[in-house]
């Protein structure tokens, strides 16, 4: 499900109008994302737990030039 459809989906469920719910959402997402950067994990109750997780580089390469990178 994208972003578009979240707004979408609460804008029918509340009956408000797509702007006002855009607004809301991003909000609450800017908010996830600070709280994950800061605090590295966000627990909501009967939903879910959100973490930072570390991942090690991976040689990529670029499909076109095929220049080797770390992705």
């Amino acid at each position: 499900m994208t972003k578009k459809e979240i707004i979408e989906e609460v804008s029918e469920v509340t009956h408000t109008k797509k702007s006002h719910t855009r607004a809301i959402v991003e909000s609450v997402l800017d908010v996830f994302v600070d709280i994950l950067t800061s605090e590295g994990r966000i627990e909501i109750r009967n939903f879910g737990v959100f973490k930072v997780k570390d991942t090690p580089a991976r040689i990529g390469r670029n499909p076109v030039t095929k220049e080797v990178a770390d992705v």
